[in-house]
């Protein structure tokens, strides 16, 4: 049986309003629930912690542009240590040009100064270990012998005793 104030078409317009207005707010609720905000920074933290772990990688090398390494038949891992890059054209160190090829070894004052830096620098920084002399030298294949080899004496006379090349592993 059906009461006299629920026919009145006042009361059904309101039950229609109050209707439309809980499905709204059904809605709403809906969407607020699904939270995306801690899955992204997890998300972010990851990719964070990826990109450190592979940028401290030691046996990750980058070369120069047009610098290409002879090949050698065996090798061993390489360590942390300043990289020297000798080209035809330049020479860095540490990816910081020093100058031309020509002008570094007829004037190693430049070179001289930033080798120095770098082992006070290693000094400061291992404040009661002795310094290894550690130094790799990405020198171009196509050099002269001698070349390399007066580098190599610039690098000695600086305390960088432990020159080692870099190559690329594999051929024969």
């Amino acid at each position: 049986m059906l009461g006299t104030a629920s026919l009145r078409i006042g009361n059904f317009n309101k039950h229609l309003l109050d209707s439309s207005k809980r499905k709204l707010k059904l809605k709403r609720t809906m969407v607020a629930g699904l939270m995306l905000t801690s899955m992204v920074d997890m998300f972010s933290l990851l990719v964070i912690f990826l990109l450190q772990s592979f940028s401290n990688n030691p046996q990750v090398v980058t070369l120069n542009k047009g610098l290409i390494l002879p090949i050698a038949l065996s090798g061993s891992m390489t360590s942390d240590a300043p990289v020297l890059s000798l080209t035809s054209e330049e020479v860095t160190l540490d990816s910081k040009v020093v100058g031309s090829t020509n002008k570094v070894l007829s004037a190693p004052q430049d070179l001289l100064k930033q080798l120095q830096d770098l082992r006070t620098t290693w000094s400061k920084n291992h404040i009661n270990e002795k310094f290894a002399g550690e130094i790799h030298l990405q020198a171009d294949k196509n050099l002269p012998a001698p070349l390399v080899s007066e580098l190599i004496g610039i690098l000695t006379s600086q305390g960088y005793a432990s020159v080692q090349l870099t190559v690329v592993s594999g051929g024969g």
